[in-house]
């Protein structure tokens, strides 16, 4: 019995000293060398790498927008736009659908003015051009309609769709010879 009572003693003896739980263990040296470097690796690759998952985010909402507006969805499709837009600010594609999608929707002023900002990131491009004629053309304002479809001609002289509106622009002018 006392053989026992002295191991039951010297057990417990043995807990008292032990560290209870993680916090109560001596700590090494290295250890915080090591957290403070992950923590700074953790750091610098959220720092480094958090503008690529936002492009590919934005391109994202920007194809699901497109994906909304080919099955009339004008509103979603605005919003999705919207989501890119605010993640890519300097899409000069995903102002342009958003500016297809507000005129769609009848929201000719909001719809303009994407159009402008498409062009005005991307002077180069012939589509905005050519869509905001398209526009002019649907608010009977033929005038600013050739204009545009005269700048699409001159950066895409391939492409028919300017010339087919520009003569229904003429048309509408009642002039036909131009056209």
């Amino acid at each position: 019995m006392m053989i026992k009572l002295k191991r039951k003693v010297k057990n417990e003896e043995k807990r008292k000293r032990q560290p209870q739980t993680m916090l109560d263990r001596p700590r090494s040296p290295i250890a915080p060398r090591w957290i403070k470097l992950a923590l700074l690796i953790m750091l610098v690759q959220v720092l480094f790498l958090a503008r690529v998952p936002h492009k590919a985010l934005a391109g994202y909402y920007c194809e699901r927008g497109w994906t909304l507006y080919t099955d009339k969805s004008y509103q979603p499709a605005i919003k999705n736009y919207s989501r890119s837009l605010d993640l890519d600010p300097d899409s000069a594609r995903c102002y342009q659908r958003r500016a297809m999608a507000y005129a769609a929707d009848k929201q000719f002023d909001l719809a303009l003015n994407d159009y402008e900002r498409s062009i005005e990131l991307d002077p180069d491009r012939a589509d905005p051009y050519d869509w905001r004629a398209s526009l002019y053309l649907w608010m009977g304002e033929p005038d600013k309609a050739i204009a545009d479809y005269d700048r699409a001609i001159e950066l895409k002289p391939d492409q028919a769709h300017p010339y087919f509106m520009r003569g229904t622009a003429y048309a509408w002018k009642h002039e036909q010879d131009p056209a």
